[in-house]
Order: C-alpha cells, then structure tokens, then sequence
C-alpha cells in the first residue's frame, strides 16, 4: 500500500484526507507527503499545513486520501 500512495501523492502533490492513529482515533489533515529517514515498511510522514505540524501514519491501518486529481483508500481488515 505504500508504494501507491506515494505513487499518486509522493510528487509534492497536496491533497487531504483522514488516517487512523495508532490508538483507533481518526485524525483529518491537509498537506502533503515528507520524505524522511525514519520511514517504515508501514510508515509515511505527512506535513499538516493546516496545523503547522508534522504527522507519521501507518499505511496498514485505514485511511483516505484525495485531491482532484487521485483518491485512494483502505477499509478496515
């Protein structure tokens, strides 16, 4: 699932959208994909230009993605 995402985000494309935290919450942004050393197999880094923050997401819990070129998603297992 990774290799998707940043197939259609990882350009510098913004776009927004709503991952799961680590505890279960859902948490919105907007912003675009960071590149950094700490990426996991299961890990992406976003920046919440809304917020003025960096977040890390885990691409193996759901997600959605959209911005008017692309969305991408992944339900619940």
């Amino acid at each position: 699932m990774k290799k998707e995402i940043l197939k259609k985000f990882g350009n510098g494309q913004f776009f927004s959208g709503i991952f799961t935290k680590k505890d279960g919450t859902a948490r919105e942004f907007s912003g675009r994909i960071i590149n950094h050393e700490r990426w996991t197999e299961n890990t992406i880094g976003l920046y919440d230009t809304k917020k003025k923050q960096y977040r890390s997401m885990r691409t193996d819990l759901p997600f959605y993605f959209e911005n008017k070129n692309f969305s991408l998603s992944k339900a619940k297992d």
